[in-house]
């Protein structure tokens, strides 16, 4: 998964449903822990450098439970919570609608 996030083809392919469908996972599979925490953290990063951050994801992000792993829950204050997506920072999301689908492409 990190393979195709960082791949040079993943313009194509990833966007911000992607992110957000993977802390979803995150959030079901993964068990309440430190690793949980990181893995949801490692994905929000990598939506921000592809600049596709949108409510969807802000609100996945916070929905995601880590069993009160302190420095997931002081980054998802500081960072999400009781914020609009008119709040974050606009670089964080200028391709947010228009990486959302593409229709030539069969991958969503």
């Amino acid at each position: 998964i990190f393979h195709l996030a960082k791949s040079a083809e993943k313009k194509k392919c990833i966007n911000a449903a992607t992110y957000n469908y993977m802390v979803q996972i995150i959030a079901k599979y993964v068990p309440p822990s430190e690793m949980c925490g990181n893995l949801a953290n490692a994905f929000w990063n990598l939506a921000k450098e592809d600049r596709v951050v949108d409510s969807n994801l802000m609100r996945t992000m916070e929905s995601v439970n880590c069993g009160g792993f302190e420095k997931y829950e002081t980054f998802i204050d500081k960072n999400i919570s009781n914020k609009d997506i008119e709040d974050i920072p606009k670089a964080w999301k200028v391709f947010e609608k228009s990486l959302r689908y593409n229709e030539e492409d069969n991958t969503y």
